[in-house]
């Protein structure tokens, strides 16, 4: 009881304060005396869960060099957390939510989680407990940021393209969720491989049905639009695939409804670029109503970041 509370009460401190009292836990042993807590009563799921929760906490306000030579100790404690709990959901969730900070604070984290077999761990919890939204949150952002490294992509494969997909759907009204989900298919996107994933798992439809559900949200359509984008175009083998799966008409409305948000037309506009490569989109493009009005008007607002591309648009439908 007496190390439950203490980090329930380190992570409290750190959850209400501010990133300097994180700082302050951290360089006067407070991530040390929580690893020795991990280590000593590793068999009890609510100390497990508590310090995890802590950890990550404190974490999230931290220098990074408060904790590049811990974070190969903290991996490997997890590692063997998750395994022994494998089970429970909440020291599930509480583990992965420490590999995502330790992945926000130290880069090269990213690379070594993949070496050190750390995939398959965190794929297995995604898989098991579909249904905790914080879980697939933070798993979710782990895998973007792993597939950022190059050789990660493979590793992850259609395995963790799978468990994104089956995420995003799960939780499909979690704008939370939902933007981790569209930055991930858009890193594991850049690839033949993965492209062919994402499409033959139902990626573009998730992505599709996403945007329909989230049209409040334009961090959501914004990431939407990129990820489609990368999963479109495939420079190995030069072709563009087809909008065959109902993307014209969310990109349209996401486009008339916001139509002073930078961003948001400037990623539209970028893809519908990108479909133009194709020449039945460019057919679909032309049922669009009131597309011709909406690229002419990104052009009007946004000279600068929109003005060439949707004139090229306009000139191809």
């Amino acid at each position: 009881p007496v190390q439950h509370f203490t980090c329930s009460l380190l992570s409290a401190l750190a959850a209400l304060h501010e990133d300097f009292v994180k700082g302050m836990i951290a360089s006067g042993g407070g991530l040390n005396a929580i690893q020795n807590a991990m280590t000593n009563h590793q068999n009890n799921p609510t100390v497990m869960a508590s310090a995890c929760t802590a950890l990550g906490t404190i974490m999230s306000g931290v220098h990074p060099t408060l904790i590049v030579n811990q974070t190969a100790a903290i991996f490997s404690l997890i590692m063997s957390i998750m395994r022994t709990h494998k089970s429970d959901s909440k020291v599930n969730a509480a583990a992965i939510l420490t590999l995502n900070e330790i992945c926000d604070r130290d880069p090269t984290f990213r690379e070594t989680i993949g070496d050190m077999q750390g995939i398959p761990t965190i794929l297995g919890a995604m898989t098991q407990f579909l249904e905790n939204e914080e879980l697939q949150l933070h798993g979710i952002s782990v895998l973007w940021k792993m597939a950022a490294y190059e050789p990660n992509k493979k590793r992850i494969g259609s395995s963790g393209i799978r468990a994104t997909i089956n995420g995003m759907l799960f939780h499909i009204k979690s704008t939370l969720v939902q933007q981790e989900a569209m930055t991930a298919l858009k890193n594991l996107g850049t690839t033949s491989a993965g492209k062919r994933d994402i499409t033959e798992f139902g990626g573009v439809t998730a992505i599709v049905s996403s945007m329909w559900v989230n049209m409040h949200n334009k961090i959501v359509l914004c990431g939407a639009y990129s990820a489609l984008n990368n999963i479109a175009i495939d420079s190995e083998t030069r072709k563009v695939a087809v909008a065959e799966n109902g993307e014209l008409p969310p990109i349209c409305f996401g486009m008339k409804r916001y139509p002073l948000e930078e961003d948001l037309q400037r990623c539209a506009v970028f893809l519908l670029k990108t479909y133009t490569f194709a020449p039945s989109n460019i057919e679909m493009m032309k049922c669009e109503e009131y597309l011709p009005s909406l690229l002419t008007a990104a052009a009007q607002n946004f000279p600068h970041e929109c003005g060439d591309r949707a004139d090229y648009v306009l000139s191809r439908i």
